[in-house]
């Protein structure tokens, strides 16, 4: 089931605060920001001007997942046998959930050394059926070949009532997702926006794949964090945080 939650009101002010920063706030309390090139696709979370911190390297959807975390769970939520299980780790996550949070915080990847667990997305008997409260993962379907495989596999891993922040880049001009795990690395980057992408997601589509194994999907867009939010965040209003949730 999908459910777009733009479309219902916003909440009272939001209580996340990250430190106000230059042009954006940063998850880690830095001062500055970095842009990069501006991409050719009309992207739905991507801030070029202020994408991410040199102090931390935060990127400018981490701080869209900060914002909420804090919002979900509270500043200060203490239990320690929250497994929230964090896929491609990225340093400026976890040093937020250590400063905010007391859960029992793990981290799994392919090829990064140093990982709790070394784990093909697409099948993980590492990890047991049932076992996560919570998961995150951020840019990691559009390398996996069998995208599909691994949203069940994240299915699987779920506790009921657990929750998934997941994100992928979403071209707002496509109306079906763009793929080719075939195609050379030349045209990766014309069609995809990076050498190693395999596809480039359309928003409904990548929707309904998640709602396939049969997760509740949400969309967290400007009706949910505010304006006054995404643009402290230094975010395009167009941003949107996808939160699911096993039955």
């Amino acid at each position: 089931m999908v459910i777009n939650l733009d479309e219902e009101p916003c909440a009272a002010t939001p209580k996340a605060r990250i430190r106000t920063h230059g042009e954006a706030q940063q998850v880690c309390g830095g001062r500055s920001v970095m842009g990069v090139p501006t991409a050719s696709f009309v992207m739905e979370l991507f801030a070029p001007n202020t994408f991410s911190c040199p102090i931390c390297s935060g990127m400018d959807r981490e701080r869209l997942v900060g914002a909420y975390l804090l919002r979900r769970l509270g500043r200060g939520f203490h239990k320690s046998n929250f497994r929230l299980l964090e896929i491609a780790p990225r340093p400026s996550i976890g040093n937020f959930i250590k400063k905010h949070f007391v859960v029992r915080h793990q981290t799994a990847d392919m090829f990064m050394k140093g990982v709790d667990y070394q784990i093909n997305l697409s099948c993980m008997p590492e990890i047991e059926s049932s076992s996560c409260d919570a998961w995150i993962c951020l840019h990691v379907l559009e390398h996996v070949p069998n995208d599909q495989k691994a949203i069940s596999e994240l299915f699987r891993i779920l506790k009921p009532s657990g929750f998934g922040i997941i994100l992928v880049p979403i071209s707002l001009t496509l109306v079906m997702t763009d793929e080719d795990p075939d195609t050379s690395i030349t045209e990766r980057w014309s069609r995809f926006g990076q050498d190693d992408h395999i596809r480039l997601y359309a928003k409904q589509d990548f929707m309904n794949r998640l709602a396939k194994p049969g997760f509740l999907v949400r969309a967290f867009g400007k009706e949910y964090f505010g304006e006054i939010l995404l643009k402290t965040l230094g975010l395009p209003l167009t941003s949107v945080l996808y939160v699911i949730e096993k039955p």
